[in-house]
Order: C-alpha cells, then sequence, then structure tokens
C-alpha cells in the first residue's frame, strides 16, 4: 500500500486514524475519536464525529469541547452549514455562542453546496455558472485534468427520412469508442426491445478509429428509429451522452453502454414507471454482472445478481447507487444542465447527484439488465483518473454529505433499538429451517442486547421456543400473535419467513431504514430463502382492521398501503453462481 507514496509514515497514520474514528462510531469510545483527531488533526469529519460523541454524552465539560470544535469546524472547514446548525442547538440549550450571528450571515450568504459552489479550507465560497442553465463544469479551485478542451466539431451526422414522424417513448443514448466488438450485440439488443419502432436510438461516435460507424449506418438503412452522429475528433464519453441526449426526441432518456445488455421488455416497464410516476425523475433497476462479453439476458443467470437499494441521497452521495442503466426524464436537463464533458468516467455519478437534490428517484426491484464488468472500462483502464474525478466530485458535494450525515445520525437516534422489535418466524413443515433462522438471529447481539423473537404457524400453533415472548398462550399461529396485542407491546415486528438468514445485526439495520422515510410504515427485503417484511407497529395498528387474510404477510403490506403509508423496498445480499 506504501509503495509510490512520498511519506508511507503519513499514510500509516491515515489508515490509523480511519480506523480509530469506524471504532469510535461503532462503540461510542471518545479515546478512539479523539486518538483519530490526533493522528490526522487536518481531516474535518474526524473532529465532525468527536463533537456529535461529546454531543451525545453531554456532560458540561463535553459540551465546552464539543462547541470548541464545532467553532473551529464552522469557521475554517467545509462544515459550515450543519456546524453552525448544532450551535444553534447549543444556543438554544442556554449556552453563549459568541460566533453564532456571524456564522448564520455567512451561511445565508454561502451558495448552497454542490458543484454550484467551491468551499475551500477557509470556508469562502467561489461561485461558478448557473448550472440549471449551461453544462456542468468542474469547480476552478482544482483543475484535476488540466483545461477543457475545445469541443469536437460534427463530422457526419445521419438522420433518416421518416425519423421524425416516429412518436418516440424512450431515447436510449449511446457513445461508441473503440467498441467494434459489442456495438452489433448492442443494436441487436436495442432493436429487440418490446417497444420496436418506438425506441428511438441515438449513437455519438467519438471519431472511433474501429469502423463502427460502418455498422450501424447498415442498421440505419432499414430501422428509421436510429441516428448517428460522428465528430472529427475524440471526446469524454459524457461529452457524447450530452450530444445524444439533444438530439433525443423522446421524453424519456436511457443510458445505452456498448457492452451492456438488458431485458427484453427493460425499457418498456421502467418508461412505465415514470408514465404512472410523474413525481418521479428517474428509475434504476436490479442487474446481473457477468465477465463474459456480449452475453445476452436470456443466457442468465451469471456470476453474480447484483440487488441495488431502495434510493437514498445519502447513499448516492457514498457511491453511484443507481447501477450502470438508469432512465430518467429528458426535462431534467433543461433544469439542471448536462453531463460534465471534462469527467470522463464519473460524469453520470456527478449528473445523477445534480438531478437527486431536486428530484424523486425510485428503484424498481426487478432484474432487467446484464452489465459487463470489463477490464478495459473507463475507470480500470485509467484507475488514476477515476480516483481524481471520484475525490473531486466527493469534495464538490461536501457540504451536502454533511448535511445527509447529520439527517442520518438523527434517523438513528430515532430507530428502535434492537430489543424493541419483534421477529416473528413464520414456520413451515421443516421445523428445521426455522431453527436456522433462530441461530442466525442470536448469532450477533450488538450492543449487548438480546433479540425478542417467537417462532409461530400461519394456521396451527405450535409450542413455544426459548428466547421468545412468555408461553402465554403456549402456542401461536400468526393472526394469534398479531391480534393478541404482541406487536404493540414493540415499535416493530419483522415477519420472516423459516429459512431466511438474518443477523441481529442486519435487523437493527432494516429498522433503522425504516424509520428514516417519512411515514413509512413497512419494508420489504429478500434474505436468504425467503422475504422478510418488517413493519412499524403504528402501521400495525392502523392497517389491522382491513386486514382479510392476518395469515399471509402481503395482506399486511396491503393493508399498510391502503391505510396511506409508504411500503419501502430494500435490496438484500447480493447473490452469486460463479
Amino acid at each position: 500500500m506504501v509503495q509510490g507514496n512520498g511519506d508511507p509514515g503519513r499514510l500509516v497514520r491515515l489508515i490509523l486514524a480511519s480506523l480509530h474514528d469506524l471504532l469510535g462510531l461503532a462503540g461510542g469510545d471518545l479515546d478512539h475519536h479523539r486518538r483519530a483527531v490526533e493522528l490526522d488533526p487536518e481531516f474535518p469529519f474526524f473532529r465532525w464525529n468527536l463533537a456529535a460523541a461529546l454531543l451525545r454524552r453531554g456532560e458540561p465539560d463535553d459540551l465546552d469541547e464539543a462547541q470548541r470544535l464545532l467553532e473551529d469546524l464552522a469557521r475554517n472547514t467545509v462544515l459550515l452549514r450543519p456546524a453552525t446548525r448544532e450551535l444553534e442547538a447549543l444556543a438554544g440549550r442556554g449556552r453563549v455562542v459568541r460566533p453564532l450571528e456571524g456564522l448564520k450571515s455567512r451561511c445565508e450568504r454561502a451558495p448552497k453546496g454542490g458543484i454550484g459552489a467551491t468551499l475551500d479550507l477557509e470556508g469562502r465560497c467561489a461561485d461558478l455558472p448557473d448550472l440549471p442553465r449551461v453544462a456542468a463544469k468542474l469547480p476552478p479551485a482544482a483543475p484535476p485534468f488540466g483545461p477543457p478542451a475545445a469541443p469536437a466539431s460534427v463530422e457526419t451526422l445521419v438522420v433518416p427520412e421518416g425519423h421524425e414522424r416516429i412518436d418516440y417513448a424512450v431515447t436510449a443514448v449511446v457513445s461508441v469508442w473503440r467498441s467494434r466488438r459489442f456495438i452489433e450485440g448492442l443494436l441487436d439488443d436495442l432493436l429487440s426491445q418490446s417497444l420496436g419502432p418506438r425506441l428511438e436510438i441515438v449513437v455519438v461516435d467519438s471519431a472511433s478509429p474501429e469502423g463502427e460507424g460502418r455498422i450501424v449506418l447498415d442498421r440505419l438503412r432499414r430501422h428509421p428509429n436510429i441516428v448517428y452522429l460522428r465528430t472529427d475528433r475524440r471526446e469524454t464519453s459524457h461529452a457524447a451522452f450530452s450530444r445524444a441526449a439533444a438530439l433525443a426526441r423522446a421524453p424519456y432518456l436511457a443510458l445505452a453502454n456498448t457492452d451492456d445488455r438488458h431485458h427484453p421488455e427493460a425499457l418498456e416497464r421502467l418508461a412505465r414507471v415514470l408514465d404512472a410516476r410523474p413525481d418521479v425523475g428517474l428509475v434504476y433497476a436490479d442487474f446481473w454482472v457477468t465477465v463474459r462479453e456480449n452475453a445476452r439476458f436470456d443466457e442468465a443467470p451469471f456470476e453474480k445478481l447484483k440487488r441495488l437499494e431502495e434510493f437514498t441521497l445519502f447513499d448516492l452521495l457514498a457511491h453511484c447507487s443507481v447501477g450502470p442503466q438508469p432512465m430518467w426524464r429528458k426535462e431534467l436537463h433543461h433544469r439542471h444542465g448536462l453531463f460534465d464533458a471534462t469527467l470522463d468516467v464519473a460524469g453520470d455519478w456527478e449528473m445523477w447527484l445534480r438531478f437527486a437534490r431536486e428530484d424523486v428517484f425510485l428503484h424498481v426491484p426487478e432484474t432487467l439488465g446484464v452489465y459487463y464488468y470489463s477490464p478495459t472500462s473507463c475507470e480500470r483502464r485509467d484507475p488514476r483518473r477515476a480516483k481524481r474525478e471520484n475525490e473531486h466530485i466527493l469534495r464538490a458535494y461536501d457540504p451536502l454529505w454533511a448535511e445527509q450525515n447529520a439527517r442520518r445520525r438523527e434517523a438513528r437516534i430515532a430507530a428502535p433499538r434492537l430489543d424493541e422489535i419483534l421477529a416473528l418466524i413464520v414456520r413451515g413443515d421443516d421445523p428445521g429451517r426455522a431453527a436456522a433462522s433462530v441461530a442466525e438471529l442470536r448469532k450477533e447481539r450488538p450492543r449487548r442486547r438480546d433479540v425478542r423473537f417467537a417462532v409461530v404457524r400461519a394456521d396451527e400453533g405450535i409450542p413455544d421456543v426459548p428466547g421468545g415472548p412468555p408461553a402465554d398462550p403456549p402456542s401461536w399461529t400468526l393472526p394469534e400473535v398479531m391480534s393478541d396485542g404482541w406487536p404493540w407491546r414493540y415499535r416493530a415486528v419483522a415477519l420472516m419467513p423459516a429459512g431466511a438468514r438474518l443477523t441481529a445485526r442486519r435487523l437493527e439495520e432494516l429498522a433503522e431504514r425504516l424509520f428514516a422515510g417519512e411515514r413509512t410504515g413497512a419494508l420489504r427485503v429478500r434474505e436468504g430463502a425467503g422475504e422478510v417484511v418488517l413493519l412499524s407497529s403504528s402501521a400495525v395498528l392502523d392497517a389491522a382492521s382491513l386486514l382479510a387474510a392476518p395469515e399471509r404477510p402481503d395482506a399486511w403490506l396491503d393493508a399498510v398501503a391502503r391505510r396511506g403509508w409508504n411500503v419501502a423496498v430494500c435490496a438484500g445480499a447480493e447473490t452469486g453462481n460463479a
């Protein structure tokens, strides 16, 4: 790890500081947080986590130290807004915070964090052009790739006769560079989509030397829904995507990388979701991962199934959580600009971050694509550039990350403790499967709290098991337990099929997600052999009167949704077949 690093000792200190910070977050130990700050005093988030731990403990000396840390963070780091909010809370508890008014004034003057503004280490903001009306530009404070090249000129633009008369539902945007071995398979994949001629395919060839244009033009003569553009010199893939988006005639755009493939109905299904949900700006689905070139969807299963999570802005700030094949509304570009042409690897991630600040993203829990894990993709061909681009975006969005981190901390506080969750394992004919689920639940006891659980049957009671609620009555069915008042002695109830492999720690994580959503009453997640349904007790109480078949977990989901509660879907463990 230290090879090629100018100061190996500094790298070791950074690693140790990160470990101490993680240990402090996991166990709430102030000594670990202090050690992280000692090892790396320049990184603001180590001081932020120390201040948060001090505020949680709440002793008078702790509050004094936390206030000093927050004042320094607000004055001298990118954490101006979140640190000022915490100082306001301290002032509300009667403490004297002398610089508060000045900090609040700076917050009002500062642009909101993100690509629209750059915060230097002194907390000052440098304005950038108004991004909703122009293509995004990297913040000028730290250009990692030198001045942007002049845009290429259009060498060829071919729009077939009759193209403009078709009412397109979706436009697939395609960027081509050195992808001759993939382009024919991609065109076959897109032309076989269930949308048929209502799928517009816009191919932008960035002066590729491999002659892909001849293949595209051959298909274009037979399919008037294809548009081909070639530039006179190479551009980044995201400059090409911007050109394709500008040419698109459909209301919805879909990212189509040349080496990826789709379910035959993938684009129609995603478009149907956008049609039904006008409040949603972008949708994304699960996908297979393969190391085989040109593998079609009908050749699944592949090496790994990637199940994505229900969308949160916090996850998107950490990584590109919407996968490689999302679909979005074209009108979002009118408000947020086009792709950043200076980014070759992470331009899509940066674009989604701009969208997500104002628009709703939705996970579609279906497997609709195949992603080729290519050793020659942009991020693997030039890992140093990928690292620089990712770090640049993370720095630009630091203030937004801090804001989301504060909200997540509040959600953790609101979430139930483990001993406030009742796990009901719905046993089938094989008692061994129920025993395996019980063993998995009891394997971990985070923070020394025990899991509360019972084994029940959908239609026939069985004797009590150790570790469940008291044996009164001595056997239960699921309807009996749900109607007897057990759920209302807890804050959440998990309905688990026998064989579901769910640890106590994972159960806590799911409860945190459940209580983080606004009026979210239920959470669905596939774990092991079946689907786990996690319900808040408030939603159970509200929906109980609507239940026609209380022995079925999906009936509870229907009843909760009919009462106006949101039902969220969360990804389970990734599955593999290699």
